[in-house]
């Protein structure tokens, strides 16, 4: 069944197994919009405070299952989902402009009652060239009763410049979760700072 462009000022329901569109359906995005295929097991939804960014959710479990971020090129499979057939690897990038410690991401992907071995790659820029540093850290982290503890096992890093250092990037426990953070550089010191990041659950031990 064919949709011609109709004016309508109240919704309404089309009967029939298919529906074409002749060019493009287009939604207000203020109004945070859904289809829902499968009486709320399947919904697609724009996510409203990420511009150009949509998100997979399944409203009966009330979770998301896919955020797809357009704005920085990043797919972001949500716990307790699961990659089959592809890495899951979480990325994520932000800018400091001080020395304030800013959240990169958070490892969210953490499963309780289990033991979890974390890589976690960083890399800084300063935007005058002048800072450079690489970290590649191996992370031990337990998930007891809903509660994450971090023991850091291993970081090997480099630097270029001054003003970064190994105490620029920390991991702390934050419930069940482990938060990233990165402190840039204080103005008058140094430039502003781009960091990304990447983390993958390398080992998972359950009982």
């Amino acid at each position: 069944m064919a949709q011609r462009k109709v004016n309508k000022t109240e919704g309404h329901y089309l009967a029939g197994d298919k529906v074409t569109f002749d060019d493009e359906l287009n939604f207000v995005t203020t109004a945070n919009p859904e289809i829902d295929s499968q009486g709320g097991a399947f919904i697609h939804k724009i996510v409203t405070n990420i511009a150009n960014s949509w998100r997979l959710r399944d409203d009966v479990k009330g979770q998301d299952i896919i955020v797809v971020d357009t704005n920085n090129d990043i797919v972001t499979l949500k716990s307790p989902y699961k990659g089959i057939g592809f890495d899951s690897i979480y990325h994520s990038t932000v800018l400091t402009t001080d020395a304030t410690p800013t959240e990169i991401d958070k490892i969210d992907t953490l499963t309780d009652e289990s033991m979890h071995l974390v890589e976690v790659k960083l890399s800084a820029k300063s935007d005058d060239n002048f800072s450079f540093a690489t970290w590649i850290v191996a992370l031990s982290v337990h998930v007891i009763a809903g509660v994450a503890t971090v023991n850091q096992v291993d970081v090997v890093s480099h630097f270029s410049g001054p003003n970064l250092s190994s105490g620029s990037v920390t991991f702390t426990a934050n419930g069940g979760d482990v938060d990233i953070d990165v402190t840039g550089i204080t103005p008058g010191l140094g430039a502003n700072i781009t960091w990304n990041a990447q983390y993958e659950i390398i080992i998972k031990a359950t009982n």
